[in-house]
């Protein structure tokens, strides 16, 4: 590469002052880079991240997790919307399709499942009947239709038009 030997000032070239600028050394180690991302816990308290899923308590189905990744660790960290920490897993290579699931998390989501059974009967099924003559005719009412045979009612309109006017 060619020197810069443009005038920066009176007294020195930029290639005389590039040589005189002193430089920091590098970094020991590389910079802490964080990935964070957003997602939904599923249904069986599982986190899907990076082709692998990842357990947490069952107590937050449904809800938006954030998913963190510091570069160059061995874990990663699932932080709630309140930002506790509610899990911090080992890090499977991405699209392993690993389940990594812990003990605890295993134990309260089998916990969960077994609360949610009961001996009670089931709701009776509600019958999808078609609407009555009176069920018709009391919907037609509070439409402001008439039942009486009449298709169309030109005279409505016209009523509706000159309520616009």
């Amino acid at each position: 590469m060619p020197l810069d030997n443009r005038r920066k000032r009176r007294d020195a070239t930029i290639a005389e002052l590039a040589v005189q600028e002193p430089l920091l050394a590098l970094p020991a180690v590389a910079f802490p880079a964080v990935l964070e991302v957003q997602r939904v816990v599923s249904r069986t308290a599982m986190v899907a991240f990076e082709g692998n899923r990842y357990s947490v308590p069952p107590g937050i189905v449904g809800q938006a997790v954030t998913v963190r990744a510091r570069l160059g660790e061995l874990h990663l960290e699932i932080i709630s919307p309140a930002g506790r920490r509610l899990a911090r897993h080992r890090r499977a290579p991405a699209g392993a399709g690993q389940v990594l699931q812990s003990e605890k998390h295993a134990r309260q989501l089998k916990a969960s499942v077994l609360d949610a059974f009961t001996t009670a009967r089931p709701c009776r099924a509600k019958q999808n009947r078609p609407p009555g003559e009176q069920a018709l005719a009391a919907a037609a009412g509070l439409r402001g239709e008439q039942t009486a045979g009449v298709v169309i009612d030109l005279e409505r309109y016209a009523q509706l038009a000159q309520v616009a006017r």
